[in-house]
């Protein structure tokens, strides 16, 4: 604090000398522009001599020296100023810096007895980027993920308590919106992390052992959350509708094929999972059909959700917008399993289901899901075995647990969707390893948290889940929610 490591003095030709440095960079066609113009920030530009003298320095020896206009840039680490008072064009953001979030130190018990250090409350930033203040000049958002400054300042340090991944995909997801709200071109739309790597400061977003790659994962989320939704159909995909299957009993295989013969209102392409052990017959079968198909053979693990997850990319990539997911269902733990399965085949595989459906997909555009009438049932049914894995994968996906109170899911995990609205869910980085291994589950599994994401999925882009019937009504006393045992047979395990 009280020893000077390497003095700044400033002066006429320091700045020249500084830009002309500076221009090896500025002249690399990948360095970062606004409005076509390199950008220049500097962290504390009060501290100059002459700020607007210097600013006026940069501009002409760039334009002298083939360079161009600059666009030049201050952190608001220390005031509000407006940047023009500087000859500087834009401001951005540095929290927690000249931030003032409530000071909570008396709310926290503290670990040494000479503890004085400073706690703050992190959560009001997310708050406050709900109903973000209109800038009086132009303004670049700025978040972070944490701040713990210990390792630089001791037991005098500024801690932010209540952080969390999900809370600063929220606040990033709002400083995304804002920004795409005021600045029209795309390619000048930039919001600011503090920090990368900030380790000495708690303000990072690279990997750590308590939270692995949450905060990474929650910054692609809120950028995919924030994303524009696809636009009109391809006119090079050649069948718009996507059905994907997961092939795991070859009888119950044919039942859906015979199905898909009598579809008569879309084209549609299917895409086909299957244990390697079915892959050869499921290969012949999908040959013999006439079908345009993509055939992904993978270890038998994750029920019908991992090979979903596996194959979807596939789909998106592929341009459809719309899909059915089916699957080979038997529920051998019940008898009435084949009359489950074809009640949800006759409600999504008849023809005038798909042409029901797709007709709804095209006149609401806020409908993410379309679930089968009679399975589309309350997110409650079942929910102690599941609520503690459901609310995980809500939290990733940005959803607070409270949220979830008022959704539905489609039962069985059969449904039409928009791509889209499952995009969100396959960002998330799920593992096969995340999976448990297979001992005959009928509840609480992460297959079966899988099964009422889909709903969140679709939630966290804005988008709804909804039935595929007139009367539109979610189904409070399930049917098929019972568990009704199987008949014991001789010789058969139970």
């Amino acid at each position: 604090e009280s020893e000077v490591l390497i003095g700044q003095a400033y002066s006429a030709e320091d700045d020249l000398a500084f830009i002309a440095y500076l221009s090896r960079y500025l002249r690399d066609p990948r360095y970062i522009r606004v409005d076509g113009k390199p950008l220049v920030i500097v962290y504390r530009p009060g501290l100059l001599p002459d700020c607007v003298a210097t600013a006026r320095r940069w501009r002409e020896w760039c334009r002298a020296n083939g360079i161009g206009e600059i666009c030049l840039a201050l952190t608001q680490s220390f005031g509000f100023d407006p940047p023009a008072k500087f000859g500087f064009d834009v401001a951005i953001e540095f929290p927690p810096n000249n931030a003032g979030p409530p000071n909570i130190t008396t709310e926290v018990e503290s670990l040494v007895p000479e503890f004085a250090s400073n706690v703050y409350d992190w959560r009001v930033f997310v708050e406050r980027s709900r109903v973000y203040a209109d800038p009086e000049y132009p303004l670049f958002r700025g978040v972070c993920p944490s701040w713990d400054n210990t390792a630089r300042r001791k037991r005098g340090a500024s801690i932010l308590w209540r952080t969390s991944p999900r809370g600063y995909q929220e606040w990033l997801f709002n400083a995304v919106g804002d920004t795409r709200t005021r600045i029209t071109d795309p390619e000048d739309r930039l919001v600011f992390v503090n920090a990368w790597n900030e380790w000495a400061e708690g303000a990072y977003l690279e990997p750590d052992l308590r939270y692995g790659y949450a905060y990474l994962e929650a910054t692609r989320m809120a950028l995919l959350r924030q994303s524009v939704l696809p636009g009109p159909q391809r006119e090079t995909i050649q069948a718009p509708l996507a059905i994907v299957i997961h092939a795991f009993y070859e009888e119950v295989f044919k039942e859906i094929l015979d199905y898909l013969d009598q579809l008569q209102t879309v084209r549609f392409r299917l895409y086909v999972t299957c244990p390697f052990a079915q892959a050869e017959a499921v290969d012949q079968r999908l040959a013999a059909c006439g079908h345009g198909y993509d055939l992904l053979p993978l270890p038998n693990h994750g029920r019908d959700a991992l090979p979903f997850l596996r194959i979807l990319p596939r789909v998106i990539e592929a341009g459809h917008h719309l899909l059915i997911k089916v699957h080979t269902k038997k529920s051998t733990h019940r008898i009435d399993g084949d009359i489950w399965r074809k009640d949800l085949y006759d409600k999504l595989l008849r023809d005038d289901a798909v042409r029901d459906a797709i007709a709804r997909f095209d006149n609401a555009p806020r409908i993410g899901v379309l679930g089968p009438a009679g399975h589309v049932v309350p997110m409650s049914y079942y929910w102690g075995s599941n609520a503690v894995a459901v609310e995980r994968l809500a939290a990733r996906l940005g959803v607070e647990a409270a949220a979830l109170e008022g959704m539905h899911f489609a039962a069985g995990t059969m449904f039409f969707a928009r791509t889209a609205a499952l995009l969100p869910m396959l960002n998330l980085a799920i593992s096969d390893n995340d999976f448990e291994d297979e001992s005959g589950q009928v509840d609480g599994t992460l297959a079966h948290a899988i099964e009422r994401a889909i709903t969140v999925s679709a939630y966290a882009m804005g988008l709804e889940i909804q039935v595929l019937s007139e009367a539109g009504a979610v189904t409070e006393d399930y049917a098929f929610a019972a568990r009704v045992p199987a008949p014991v047979r001789a010789g058969v395990p139970t």
